[in-house]
């Protein structure tokens, strides 16, 4: 099947040096994380918040939701948001 066929070739793709490299770089990385989009302000920092003009997600500008506890702005579809 199909899915099958998926889950080998992701076996064999994550068996391939620079990938499984890559991969435990990203969750070492995220391991130190607090929360999903990056870590919370400070106390200073927060004080002074002045959040981000890119999506937090897509990285690209327009109508965007700023968080009141973070520096991350975010487009309503990106969040799962509806738009109306």
């Amino acid at each position: 099947s199909k899915l099958t066929m998926l889950e080998f070739l992701l076996d064999e793709l994550l068996q391939c040096g620079e990938i499984a490299n890559e991969m435990t770089r990203r969750f070492d990385r995220a391991a130190g994380v607090s929360c999903p989009y990056g870590d919370l302000p400070t106390s200073a920092q927060f004080e002074n918040l002045c959040n981000k003009d890119e999506c937090t997600i897509c990285n690209l500008e327009g109508d965007l939701l700023c968080c009141d506890g973070c520096t991350g702005s975010f487009h309503r579809a990106c969040i799962g948001m509806p738009t109306s």
